[in-house]
């Protein structure tokens, strides 16, 4: 009897001490990341304003040569936005407006939205840590620099760009190719979870042209929902709430067209992005998100007109990796 009494309550203190070991979930390292090699990253983005009947389709071309990493964990990589095109289509009255733009076209210096093309030849060397963190990039201050001394844009419209293309570090690194179309960035833990667990992030952005309304600062809460096999390949699957104010007011004012400020705005968007888990690099996410801002146009207190406006957006990127 002594022997069986020993037996179980040996068997229980067993249970007991494996238990959390049975029950603790698996913690996944998720971080931002290149698989090595030379490919091209074609992306499509696709955004349509639901109120205001808009549709673009926008695909850009970016050349990436990943080393593999070192033994320290760190990685070296080169990428240059080579092309971009895009195709706005508006319905107003019931007909439908068209307009098209490649980077390629040889008349793509002469046409109207050639500003979409501006980046176009930026090459960005950048090398990441073993975290995916960037401690070193060159490339961008050159390219910027010449775009300046060309007169090809002005100092004031290239320093919102290169605001734009700045991430988290506060550098223009190799990933700012992407940032600089789509604003719901995927936001990455600092340290492992499970499925199921949440973070939360902060970042800033500048206003896109031609608001240049100041910079927006964001807070991103976001989940790992699910880990799950294609292709034979693990992807996570992260799902992202984003709320936003601006971090000033700013008085837009450009030739002609009245003085403005913005005296309000609301940002809110909810995202699902898709993520290569072993690479860390971005393959599909999709976003719907509303904006609304409300607007003093005019001067002096008696010419001031009060707009408001909201707008619903919702983006698809794709981003399919072909090798070179």
């Amino acid at each position: 009897m002594k022997k069986l009494t020993l037996s179980l309550f040996a068997f229980l203190f067993l249970v007991l001490v494996a238990a959390p070991s049975l029950t603790a979930q698996e913690k996944y390292t998720l971080q931002k990341g290149y698989a090595p090699g030379k490919y091209d990253r074609v992306t499509e983005i696709i955004d349509e304003t639901i109120n205001l009947k808009t549709k673009e389709t926008r695909t850009q071309y970016v050349t990436v040569d990943a080393a593999e990493k070192n033994a320290d964990g760190t990685q070296k990589v080169t990428a240059e936005f080579t092309r971009t095109s895009s195709k706005t289509i508006t319905t107003m009255q019931g007909m439908e407006i068209e307009m098209e733009y490649d980077s390629a076209s040889p008349d793509a210096s002469k046409s109207p939205m050639k500003d979409n093309g501006m980046i176009v030849g930026l090459k960005i060397t950048t090398v990441y840590d073993k975290d995916g963190n960037p401690t070193k990039s060159e490339g961008a201050q050159e390219f910027f620099k010449k775009l300046i001394d060309d007169r090809k844009y002005t100092k004031e419209v290239v320093d919102i760009a290169m605001e734009r293309l700045k991430d988290e570090s506060g550098q223009i690194t190799a990933g700012s190719t992407d940032k600089f179309f789509d604003m719901a960035q995927v936001s990455m833990p600092k340290t492992p979870v499970a499925v199921g667990e949440t973070w939360k992030t902060e970042n800033t952005w500048e206003m896109p042209m031609p608001m240049q309304g100041g910079r927006i600062t964001t807070t991103v809460e976001s989940k790992l929902e699910e880990i799950k096999t294609e292709n034979g390949r693990k992807i996570a699957v992260i799902t992202s709430k984003m709320t936003g104010q601006p971090e000033e007011q700013k008085t837009v004012a450009s030739g002609a067209v009245p003085e403005m400020k913005i005296t309000k705005m609301g940002i809110r968007a909810d995202s699902v992005a898709s993520v290569d888990l072993e690479s860390g690099m971005l393959l599909k996410s999709t976003t719907e998100a509303d904006m609304e801002t409300e607007m003093e146009m005019g001067a002096g207190d008696a010419g001031n007109m009060k707009i408001k406006s909201s707008i619903k957006v919702k983006t698809t990127v794709t981003l399919t990796p072909k090798k070179s």
